[in-house]
């Protein structure tokens, strides 16, 4: 009796065992974007402007989401203007760094263009810190000079940018 007590307790506590062993090699951590904080604040210096911005994260994917947000932009050199700023972007990549590319709309523009577009890196961290490092195109219109000959033409500055914040 004993012996098939002992049996009859031993099977299935065999199997459990088994079973708790596969379960912790299937739990292996696979990071993905829905992992990632998905607010972010940061602050953003492009030769010609000084922007802050929200934008808000999007998961389609494990490695693509949409980023949609705005801020306001100040001028530094070459312009005072003040817009507000509107972003649409794709992001992809894995745990910590992204690439990301997207237009930016600036209303009202004046002095720049309304539709600029942008790509660049990002890297956030698990702990929120937030680093960006993007180009934008902006595009201006001039004269080549100021005689009756003068030809009107369209510039493009692609503008380097640098962003610090924080996401949570």
């Amino acid at each position: 009796m004993k012996k098939l007590l002992f049996t009859l307790i031993l099977i299935p506590t065999m199997f459990h065992l088994h079973a708790q062993d596969e379960d912790a090699k299937k739990q292996k951590k696979h990071y993905a974007l829905h992992d990632i904080q998905r607010n972010s604040l940061y602050v953003e210096y492009q030769g010609f402007y000084l922007s802050a911005f929200y934008e808000r994260s999007i998961p389609v994917g494990d490695k693509t989401g949409i980023i949609a947000g705005g801020g306001i932009q100040q001028g530094v050199a070459w312009t005072s203007e003040t817009n507000m700023v509107g972003k649409i972007a794709v992001m992809l990549g894995g745990k910590k760094h992204f690439f990301e590319g997207g237009i930016m709309l600036a209303i009202p523009a004046k002095e720049m263009n309304i539709l600029a577009p942008m790509a660049g890196y990002r890297y956030q961290s698990r702990s929120g810190f937030l680093l960006r490092v993007d180009v934008t195109l902006f595009t201006s219109t001039s004269s080549t000079s100021d005689g009756p000959n003068a030809k009107d033409g369209i510039e493009f500055h692609p503008v380097p940018g640098i962003s610090l914040g924080y996401s949570f």
